[in-house]
């Protein structure tokens, strides 16, 4: 399933959650998660 995109502490908890459960070790969800919260979108025009 897919992560939600998102700063949001609930969205980040929500994600690390979701990671571990999926069985990925703590360090790994970690690293994930931020990278998911970190991505920008695209330019506005």
């Amino acid at each position: 399933m897919p992560l939600k995109k998102g700063k949001s502490r609930k969205v980040m908890t929500d994600n690390l959650t979701k990671l571990m459960h999926e069985g990925k070790k703590q360090d790994q969800a970690l690293a994930i998660m931020y990278s998911v919260a970190s991505k920008k979108k695209g330019k506005k025009k």
